[in-house]
C-alpha cells in the first residue's frame, strides 16, 4: 500500500509541476515585458533630459544682435595700403613653359597647325 501511495503522490506532484510550468513561464514573460517597458521609459526620459539640456545650452549660446549698425559695416575689414612690388629684392630667372590644351573632352577642340 505504501508503494502505491508514494507512486500516487509522485504522479500528483508531477501533474502539479506540469500545470505550474506554463504559469511560471507566463510570469517570467510578464516580468521581462515589465523590465523592458521600464528600460524603455528610462531611455525616453534620458533622451528628453538631453534634448532639454541641448535647448538650454543653445539658448545660452545665442548672442544678441546689435541694432545700431547693419551687418555690412561690421564685417568690413580695414584694407592695408597697397605697396608696389620691389623687383630688386628678388632674383630673376628665365623660365620656359610648354602648355598643351586638350579640349576634346570639353567640346572646345582647337589645334595649331604645324609650321
Amino acid at each position: 500500500m505504501e508503494v502505491a501511495l508514494s507512486r500516487k503522490r509522485k504522479r500528483d506532484q508531477l501533474n502539479d509541476q506540469k500545470h505550474q510550468k506554463p504559469q511560471q513561464k507566463q510570469q517570467k514573460q510578464q516580468q521581462k515585458q515589465q523590465q523592458h517597458q521600464q528600460q524603455h521609459q528610462q531611455h525616453r526620459q534620458q533622451e528628453q533630459k538631453e534634448q532639454q539640456e541641448q535647448q538650454e545650452h543653445s539658448n545660452d549660446m545665442k548672442v544678441p544682435q546689435r541694432q545700431t549698425s547693419p551687418p555690412n559695416k561690421r564685417m568690413r575689414k580695414k584694407r592695408k595700403p597697397k605697396r608696389e612690388f620691389d623687383w630688386t629684392k628678388w632674383n630673376q630667372r628665365n623660365v620656359f613653359l610648354k602648355v598643351a590644351y586638350i579640349g576634346e573632352r570639353y567640346h572646345g577642340f582647337t589645334q595649331q597647325q604645324d609650321q
